[in-house]
């Protein structure tokens, strides 16, 4: 523990600001105080902090179907009203790592909060960061280093609803989490990266590596920045440039502010030699809305990187989304394109932080991506980290809303197979959309590619009836943080004649694994040019902790020569039995063809008997040869049968009766190889063989 009552920080009583002499005043001074105490218990991963863990960990027990979708509770007693920042970048970007010593960079944070219960003292979230000085309405005051965070005495007991004014005087001491910094050339010494860069990149809880703050998603607070950079640079935050102040050294401060709240994960800071491309947009309701686009001089218009070429789309993307998530809440956009960096972006509200790759052309997927994160994640955004598919989900799904903007219903298909095709690599082993573990919360299986399909499959269900709902969802006037519970309340009301019962809906897309397996069995009889259909449908999936049945409604489409006719059906049992009578041949039957719902099928299980067919089809197998190993198979027979299955050493393996004209035999255990099936009753002994692989 550590405190420093010494210096006496007297900001604007006006203002509520500290003049830029203050602050070198300050920092001078307070360095020359700074503390040897450096804990040696800082938690460098986020699950190892209890803390942390015990608001990120899940709540809900995954053990049962729910009634009511679960509800995680925060702390709200400490409400923070607005952050106001002075960053010094100078040696993060002229300094290299290994010569800066202990000091990465130093900032000034104001921070304005109330309570919602009575308390003498708050808790801050902060990591690899020293707090050098500490007032509390301009009263110099003791602050304890704690497990994650630093500890406030108010010095006095602020009551419910009363508004205190905190400034903290810090030094960053980590310059590769939360904060990042680079000299000219340090990364790459082949000239790739001419000029020193900084940014911020801070989800889920890494904003506490970059300021004292109270970093929870729910808590949202306006945000101004104030970043001093060298003669050249040039800093960037959310929101708008308010002002430009050239320093007698050389030195700018540049200041940003973002009029709308915002959780602290969501807050911009980035700086370094940019050249602008500046482009604008007309929303669908008139407005002019600006984009600001910083990247570095060489990247303009060459290549591999071209600016001009990758953000052409913008000013249409905007317009584009907000048919489907409504208008654009805020009143700019912009991006920051930066090397190195190790994601592809990040949605910072107003001011997305993209890797400079994204320039190359090929990435008009991931910039829809980031616009839609506006609408869902940061108007409004997840409540707990339990909830982030609720961002993810929505950002993965625009992509697919801008493709089809651009190529049509192919495009949009094609970006939703895509996501689809990525989920099930990994499908068996991911973990539920909804609390996913704290480490593996941005896993693209689920987080994006099933999240994103969830959002789908809600479009594909009610079509125009959901965007409305969704609109009105996305359409508070000042942004908000939304738990899921809230989301599937708010749908109860909107649409209250739900094809699947919402609670079932939620339960096994959000709260379950895994997705339907459907095997189908058709049987198709034409006569005098029509087509009695009998269609068995049974759900297969078998994965540990998953549902035995999934409900949804299915697409069933009979296709002829040159006819085709569509049905759908609500599947409600692991098994069902559908009879449909077509005004023409039928040659074959597609499970789902629109791709309406996330699902596997096998759908090459097709007996079909014309009118000049032998008798001898009443005992069938369905399905081709050979026929794979742990994959159900299905006897098709008329009236009532048994089948009995031998290996090739004469053992009998399996023996079924039934009274349906329809066997399915678990092969699960069978080996590859040459199997005999004896089937009676009804029609004399029929021998069949299986070859199984």
């Amino acid at each position: 523990m550590f405190s420093i009552k010494i210096l006496y920080l007297k900001p604007d009583p006006m203002a509520h600001k500290f003049s830029v002499r203050t602050f070198y005043s300050v920092l001078v001074v307070a360095f020359a105080l700074l503390p040897s105490y450096v804990s040696s218990q800082i938690v460098e991963k986020i699950f190892e902090n209890p803390v942390l863990y015990e608001r990120m960990y899940p709540l809900h027990d995954h053990s049962g179907a729910i009634l009511d979708f679960p509800g995680k509770e925060v702390d709200s007693t400490l409400d923070v009203k607005s952050y106001e920042l002075w960053f010094d970048l100078r040696r993060l970007v002229t300094v290299p790592h290994s010569e800066r010593g202990q000091m990465h960079f130093s900032g000034i944070v104001h921070i304005v909060f109330t309570v919602t219960k009575p308390v003498d003292r708050i808790t801050l979230d902060a990591e690899k960061i020293s707090v050098l000085v500490a007032s509390v309405n301009n009263q110099l005051t003791e602050v304890e280093k704690s497990a994650g965070g630093v500890t406030v005495n108010l010095g006095h007991t602020l009551q419910t609803g009363q508004t205190d004014t905190l400034t903290l005087v810090f030094i960053g001491e980590q310059s590769r989490r939360g904060m990042y910094g680079y000299s000219p050339g340090e990364i790459d010494t082949s000239a790739a990266y001419p000029f020193g860069i900084a940014y911020v990149f801070t989800e889920p809880t890494d904003s506490r590596y970059a300021y004292p703050c109270h970093d929870a998603p729910h808590d949202k607070a306006m945000f101004t920045a104030h970043i001093r950079v060298p003669e050249g640079y040039t800093g960037v935050s959310n929101g708008l440039l308010k002002d430009v102040k050239n320093e007698d050294d050389g030195s700018v401060w540049f200041t940003w502010q973002e009029n709308n709240v915002m959780p602290t994960y969501l807050f911009s800071v980035a700086a370094s030699v940019f050249d602008t491309l500046n482009q604008q947009a007309t929303s669908i309701d008139g407005r002019i809305i600006p984009i600001y686009n910083f990247f570095w001089p060489m990247d303009r218009d060459s290549s591999p990187y071209s600016a001009v070429n990758a953000l052409k789309s913008m000013p249409k993307m905007i317009p584009g989304l907000e048919k489907y998530f409504g208008r654009y809440p805020f009143a700019s956009y912009g991006h920051v394109f930066a090397a190195p960096l190790t994601i592809g972006a990040m949605e910072h509200q107003t001011m997305t932080l993209a890797n400079r790759k994204w320039l190359n052309g090929q990435a008009e997927a991931g910039l829809a991506h980031e616009l839609a994160h506006q609408w869902t994640g940061d108007i409004v955004s997840c409540g707990t980290w339990s909830d982030i598919w609720l961002n993810e989900g929505g950002a993965s799904w625009g992509e697919a809303l801008w493709s089809g903007e651009v190529y049509g219903r192919t495009g949009y298909n094609n970006q939703m197979m895509a996501r689809k095709i990525r989920y099930l690599k990994t499908s068996k082993t991911d973990p539920s959309i909804y609390d996913p573990p704290p480490y593996l919360i941005f896993n693209e299986g689920t987080t994006y590619c099933k999240s994103g399909w969830v959002y789908h499959m809600l479009y594909r269900m009610y079509g125009d009836v959901f965007i409305s709902a969704l609109q009105e969802w996305l359409s508070h006037p000042i942004p908000t943080s939304k738990q899921t519970y809230e989301f599937v309340n708010f749908l109860k009301q909107q649409i209250s004649d739900p094809i699947i019962p919402w609670d079932t809906f939620f339960d096994q897309w959000l709260i379950q694994k895994f997705h339907p397996q459907v095997l189908a069995t058709a049987e198709l009889r034409s006569q005098h040019g029509t087509t009695q259909a009998t269609v068995w449908l049974t759900q297969v999936q078998d994965t540990l902790n998953i549902p035995t049945v999934f409900q949804f409604p299915l697409g069933l489409r009979f296709m002829g020569v040159a006819e085709v006719v569509d049905t759908t059906i609500i599947v409600r049992n692991r098994e069902e039995k559908v009879d449909v009578t077509v005004a023409f041949p039928v040659d074959s039957v597609a499970l789902d063809p629109d791709n309406d719902v996330l699902l596997e099928s096998t759908v090459e299980i097709v007996t079909k008997i014309r009118d000049d067919q032998h008798r001898e089809a009443n005992v069938r197998i369905a399905g081709s040869t050979p026929h794979q190993a742990g994959v159900p198979l299905v006897l098709l027979a008329d009236g009532n049968v048994s089948a009995s299955v031998y290996s090739i050493d004469g053992r009998r393996i399996s023996v079924l009766k039934g009274s349906t004209g329809r066997l399915v035999f678990d092969t699960r255990g069978w080996r590859p190889g040459v199997y005999a099936m004896y089937v009676e009753g009804g029609l004399p002994t029929v021998l069949k063989f299986i070859v199984v692989d």
